[in-house]
């Protein structure tokens, strides 16, 4: 279909996101079919972007031979998530209908019952409602094309689904951190250009391309700003070869087990280092990790993983690199084995505290040792070696009396940026503990104790990052006052 003439019959800003997911570069529009529309586009597919049931919409005639609807388009999307790429002629199953999923997933205890006790009538593609109710990862290609196409544009600003890809430690790649969007496939057995640029990715990446965000989980999200002039029109981008931005999570080994991270140090096996290697190679020759503006590692201890420190000090032929790092073995023999590979260098210590006594509670590391690497940090920085550096905490009950003692520190070693996140709950809390420690009330508004030490003028420093904390500033300001 590629190549034969296509004709959009539809809503106007419908049209354009079904054409960009399909990959259809060259088409026509209209809102409506009339019988001269049929005899001019005679050679041309005619594709309704709209359901068969309401097909009235948009055309005034019978005649013009076949049209294809959503309907079919979205067959097609879930023959080809299910076709497996080594049978030369794979065999075409209709996929299970959703209301037979959804009393599969009632069995298995995935989907309430009250979901189908409010349906009032049979299940097509225009139940909107359901969809939305139902978990993403249950849900088939189709259906997530309907969920993006017919959310409502938000004003929020986020360009992460469409400039940056991450590699998690399963190998999955995703257009965002791992668990806050649905992942675009895993790269194991996979051609990394049709991955990035496939169908189920291009409908990930539709979902911020037209500013719904409606397969985000913005409960976990930390980096998404709301801005109330946001331009809602659509911004249908054409598809690139690899991505702007590469995040490497795919060795999870530290030498610290910090409670918010970890129950357990982590160690791999033979099999899983190999798998690791073979993932970097694959990354290395398809030209990403050359090729991306910016690569960072951001998983796991990247100055004390094998699989990170082979990496880091190869041959590869780049000029920028990023490293979230503890600290701790940032030390002048290190920096000597990575300091002549690249020209560029940004940096992110996680410390999380700004006492010995907190330090050592949660990460269980060594305070001096850490400042004695900041030290030296700090003069590198002002040699120009690091290029961006800053420092993070993760704010939780055990250390946000610490925050403002955390600002005097980054302003004494003049670090770039000072970034405070919400604490993340990884497995390693139970949700009742986890509801006590993160100080997040309802994913609402903040506890009060919390707001109280944000009031401090420190905090209004540019240098002082509190993304993670606007959603929520507002909403307390009104439940505690000023």
């Amino acid at each position: 279909m590629d190549a034969q003439k296509i004709l959009l019959v539809g809503d106007t800003r419908i049209c354009p996101q079904v054409a960009y997911v399909m990959g259809w570069q060259n088409y026509e529009q209209v809102n409506r079919l009339t019988d001269a529309d049929v005899n001019k586009y005679a050679d041309h597919k005619i594709v309704i972007c709209d359901f068969k049931r309401r097909r009235r919409r948009y055309l005034s005639t019978k005649g013009g031979g076949r049209y294809l609807y959503l309907d079919d388009i979205c067959r097609q999307l879930d023959i080809a998530e299910q076709q497996k790429p080594s049978l030369k002629d794979p065999v075409q199953i209709e996929p299970k209908s959703l209301l037979a999923r959804i009393m599969d997933r009632i069995k298995t205890g995935q989907v309430g019952l009250a979901i189908v006790r409010r349906m009032k009538r049979p299940f097509t593609l225009r139940n909107f409602w359901i969809i939305n109710k139902l978990p993403l990862e249950s849900l088939k290609l189709s259906e997530m094309l309907i969920k993006v196409l017919y959310s409502k544009p938000t004003n929020i600003v986020c360009d992460h689904l469409y400039t940056w890809v991450e590699v998690d430690y399963n190998h999955n790649l995703s257009g965002c951190c791992m668990g806050l969007v649905p992942p675009f496939g895993n790269i194991v057995n996979a051609d990394l250009w049709q991955l990035y640029n496939g169908y189920r990715a291009r409908v990930i990446k539709l979902s911020a391309l037209n500013h719904t965000y409606c397969l985000c989980d913005f409960r976990k999200c930390q980096c998404v700003e709301h801005k109330g002039d946001v331009n809602l029109a659509l911004d249908l981008r054409a598809t690139s070869d690899y991505p702007l931005t590469l995040n490497l999570a795919t060795d999870k080994t530290c030498n610290l087990k910090c409670r918010s991270c970890r129950l357990d140090y982590v160690t791999n096996s033979n099999a899983k280092n190999e798998q690791i290697q073979a993932v970097h190679h694959k990354l290395l020759s398809a030209g990403w990790l050359t090729k991306a503006e910016n690569v960072s590692i951001i998983m796991g201890e990247a100055l004390y993983s094998p699989n990170y420190l082979s990496l880091l000090t190869s041959d590869w032929q780049r000029q920028q690199i990023g490293l979230t790092t503890n600290g701790l073995l940032f030390t002048p023999s290190k920096w000597e084995q990575i300091k002549d590979k690249y020209r560029v260098f940004n940096i992110g210590v996680s410390i999380d505290a700004a006492t010995a006594a907190t330090y050592y509670q949660l990460r269980g590391g060594d305070f001096a040792q850490l400042l004695k690497n900041l030290d030296f940090m700090r003069e590198l920085h002002e040699q120009n070696k690091i290029h961006y550096w800053q420092i993070n905490f993760v704010v939780q009950r055990d250390n946000y009396r610490e925050m403002v003692d955390f600002v005097k520190l980054g302003k004494k070693l003049r670090v770039d940026r000072i970034h405070f996140r919400r604490l993340d709950n990884w497995g390693t809390m139970r949700p009742k503990q986890y509801r006590h420690k993160c100080l997040v009330i309802k994913n609402q508004y903040l506890a009060r104790e919390l707001y109280a030490v944000l009031q401090d003028p420190i905090f209004k420093d540019p240098i002082v990052d509190l993304t993670a904390f606007q959603p929520y500033l507002a909403n307390s300001t009104k439940r505690y006052g000023e």
